[in-house]
């Protein structure tokens, strides 16, 4: 880039000027590819996104059929998907 993005203070890191432009500038970026995306997947009858999650071991089924119906509620109303397998929760590792 040729130009600090970042400066660094006594009180942590904070953007310098063009980073503050590159920031604005690449989010308005990312949202018109997600905006396309979203098109793209319409046009493909794709409309709807889908969320699968999971749940801990020991976590009764209702609150997970609770979740899935708050979900279907939500913008943009993902095809929530839960099925009914219990993991033992691990952290993920990179």
């Amino acid at each position: 880039m040729g130009t600090p993005l970042l400066q660094r203070r006594r009180d942590g890191v904070r953007l310098a000027a063009a980073g503050s432009v590159l920031l604005e500038e690449s989010r308005t970026v990312l949202s018109q590819l997600e905006h396309g995306i979203n098109r793209s997947r319409q046009a493909a009858g794709l409309d709807r996104p889908r969320l699968r999650f999971a749940l801990p071991a020991g976590v009764p089924e209702r609150l997970a059929v609770g979740v899935a119906s708050r979900l279907r509620r939500s913008p943009p109303r993902p095809a929530p998907r839960w099925n009914g397998s219990r993991r033992r929760s691990t952290p993920s590792s990179p």
